[in-house]
């Protein structure tokens, strides 16, 4: 085999897996032996009388580093991965939970995801301000919050609703509204959904007239009881209520541990979220009360 194939030739595969490797073997084929040369140096190193005809040697020679590169072409070719095309992800093109505007208020607007134990399941939860007892309506019908996630959340209704149906509730509570209004950033910085309270930063001079020099505190805002983490199980108590906190008290420090900021406050509760050890000191109608859990 040399570097002259010619594209007119009728020996090879006309597909385009055929004409790839012929453009292959032409860029690794080797040049056109020199046959006079080689066999000339051959017979130079040879002893007196020891000469015989090399005109074979020369083509023989071509041709076998030609087949040589040919199957190491194949060999590589071959021991590469099948090129395959991973499909690309179906988009559930359910729509989100979102709050819709422009009305006489605006709406939270719950998506419906399906079934779940003995009720549906929503694309809305904590986050989004909902809380367990709410409603919400669709088609005439109301849906009531059974149990919350921080993320979703479970609905009962005496009309199945179907997957992808719009379940609305105005912006009407205190939850709501601050989830309504910490959306723009991203969410409630203060929301501790895991551990169970909603936790707001007091005045700078509320906080020193309570005896924090540094004008940092933080206060309850709310107290959440259950949490749905599994929504093949039942809700979940929450470590704020096994621990009995209440609305307005202040926290002054999370085992040991100052927590007049929310960021000093994430800091102090990241080990104890689903720990059994617990203790909270804080201030509740002016006196010091220590909480722990055991």
């Amino acid at each position: 085999m040399n570097s002259n194939l010619s594209d007119e030739s009728d020996a090879f595969d006309r597909t385009p897996e055929g004409e790839a490797m012929v453009a292959l073997l032409r860029r690794h084929a080797p040049p056109p032996p020199d046959v006079e040369h080689a066999r000339t140096a051959v017979l130079d190193r040879l002893p007196a009388g020891r000469s015989f005809t090399l005109a074979w040697a020369g083509p023989a020679l071509g041709a076998a580093a030609a087949v040589l590169i040919t199957v190491l072409l194949l060999t590589q070719e071959a021991s590469q991965p099948a090129h395959t095309t991973t499909p690309a992800p179906v988009a559930d093109a359910t729509p989100a939970a979102e709050v819709v505007r422009g009305g006489a208020a605006p709406q939270l607007v719950a998506v419906v995801r399906g079934p779940s134990g003995d009720g549906w399941r929503v694309d809305a939860g904590l986050k989004d301000g909902l809380r367990t007892g709410d409603t919400l309506s669709a088609n005439g019908r109301e849906y009531t919050v059974s149990a919350i996630g921080i993320f979703e959340s479970r609905v009962k209704g005496t009309v199945a609703p179907a997957r992808g149906d719009r379940l609305t509730r105005a912006i009407d509570t205190p939850a709501l509204q601050r989830a309504d209004a910490m959306a723009a950033i991203g969410g409630d910085p203060g929301g501790f959904y895991d551990f169970g309270a909603v936790f707001e930063t007091l005045p700078v001079s509320d906080a020193r007239n309570l005896g924090f020099a540094d004008g940092n505190a933080l206060r309850v805002a709310e107290v959440i009881r259950t949490v749905l983490r599994d929504f093949s199980a039942s809700p979940e108590t929450t470590l704020a209520a096994k621990l009995g906190l209440q609305v307005g008290d202040v926290i002054v420090s999370v085992n040991g541990y100052e927590a007049g900021d929310l960021s000093r406050l994430a800091n102090a509760l990241q080990w104890t979220r689903t720990s059994s050890m617990l203790q909270v000191t804080m201030l509740r109608d002016g006196r010091t009360v220590e909480l722990a859990l055991k």
